[in-house]
């Protein structure tokens, strides 16, 4: 096969973006279960707060991830909400000549219900 056959064949397979409509209409109408973080703010930019989705905070090195996501994890257990937090936090590299390399760090928080 070759590629304008490929091409033909993928294009085909292509569906206009108005035929995906009503079902992310159907999704954003979907009242999902919030657990709030504790913090009004938070909450409202969250749109009532944690739902069971995927959540991904990244920034800078030390900028404060770690203990924003524990203070976090400790305000929605207060609130009787089983929760689970572990960070991950990789150092400096040991191999010669990678001096001034900056340090990686992984936080993640399940909140459950």
């Amino acid at each position: 096969m070759d590629n304008k056959q490929r091409i033909d064949e993928l294009l085909a397979t292509l569906q206009p973006m108005s035929d995906y409509k009503d079902t992310f209409v159907d999704h954003c109408a979907q009242s999902v279960p919030r657990i709030s973080t504790g913090l009004l703010a938070l909450d409202k930019v969250l749109n009532g707060g944690f739902a069971n989705e995927l959540y991904i905070m990244a920034a800078e090195t030390s900028t404060g991830k770690s203990a924003f996501l524990m203070s976090l994890a400790q305000k929605i257990a207060e609130s009787g909400v089983d929760v689970l937090y572990f960070a991950l936090m990789k150092g400096l590299p040991l191999a010669a000549g990678t001096r001034d390399l900056p340090t990686n760090s992984t936080s993640t928080m399940t909140v459950t219900t």
